[in-house]
Formats: C-alpha cells, sequence, structure tokens
C-alpha cells in the first residue's frame, strides 16, 4: 500500500470516528439516513486527483454506497444525480459560496510529498488514538474497523 492510498484511507477512518453513533452509524451527508460503516463511502466533490481538495473537510463528505455508486452512474440534463444532490447539499449546509470557492481551489495544482502524506497519515493516527482511549462508547465495528487501520499503518509510517 503507498503514502497516498493509507493517506486516503486514515482520512476515511478519521471522518468515520467523528461521525458514527453509539450503534456504529453513519449519517450520510445527501440523504440524511443512517447507514452502518461498511454501506458509508468517503465522496470527493471535486475529484480526489485534486491534491488541493484531496483532504479539505467541506470537498469530502461520507456518503451512501448507494449515492456515490448507484446514483452516479444516473444522469439528468448531462448531470449525475449523486453530484446534484452533493451540490445542492453542501450549498444547504455551507452556503452558496461554498461552490465558487471549491471550482477556484480546485484550479490550484498541488503535488503532495512523501513527507506531506506522512504528516497527514500521524495526524489520523495520533487523532484515532486518542479517541480510541478516550471514548467508551464506541461501537465494536468502528473499533475494528479503526484497528485495522492502526495495524495496516505501522507496517508503512513508524510514529
Amino acid at each position: 500500500m503507498n503514502l497516498k492510498t493509507l493517506a486516503d484511507w486514515g482520512h476515511r477512518q478519521f471522518r468515520i470516528m467523528l461521525a458514527a453513533d453509539e450503534d456504529g452509524m453513519v449519517r450520510c451527508f445527501i440523504s440524511g439516513k443512517k447507514y452502518p460503516i461498511d454501506k458509508i463511502q468517503l465522496a470527493h466533490y471535486k475529484d480526489r486527483s485534486c491534491n488541493a481538495l484531496r483532504y479539505h473537510m467541506k470537498n469530502t463528505q461520507l456518503i451512501s454506497k448507494k449515492s456515490n455508486v448507484f446514483d452516479a452512474n444516473e444522469y439528468i440534463d448531462g448531470e449525475s444525480i449523486h453530484h446534484r444532490d452533493f451540490r445542492l447539499k453542501l450549498i444547504e449546509v455551507f452556503g452558496e459560496d461554498v461552490i465558487p470557492w471549491l471550482d477556484l481551489k480546485s484550479q490550484k495544482i498541488e503535488q503532495l510529498t512523501h513527507y506531506e502524506l506522512e504528516q497527514k497519515i500521524k495526524g489520523y493516527l495520533l487523532a484515532i488514538k486518542q479517541e480510541m482511549d478516550h471514548n467508551k462508547n464506541m461501537h465494536p465495528s468502528v473499533i475494528k474497523s479503526l484497528k485495522k487501520y492502526l495495524n495496516a499503518s505501522k507496517e508503512i509510517v513508524s510514529t
């Protein structure tokens, strides 16, 4: 596993950790419905190839697999249902300036260095470890998922 993949996974795990309730359920950003963590994906409004927004909290949201996969393949007036609903929800939550801001920020070309990715991963590891130490109400499915990430990360990044 390369550093970028590990950082992406860490970002998802961090977001899951923040969003999961005591039953291990996460609310889909678009629909508002709750799903178990294995039915939730981290979606990017602006494609993950845009490094300037790859890990930005406004650009990345926890979305149901149904929306991220199936609705992404259904189009109305040249726009996928998923992308339209994502855009509308971003505007509802963050205000009408969010889309022009994401559009502008997405024009910035950034390279992620080895060091930057390692630091991002270390930040996720630290936050996850601290939360696991302090949050005694974390659902077993969330704990299992976070431990899997922690174990995978140890092999690549020494903290």
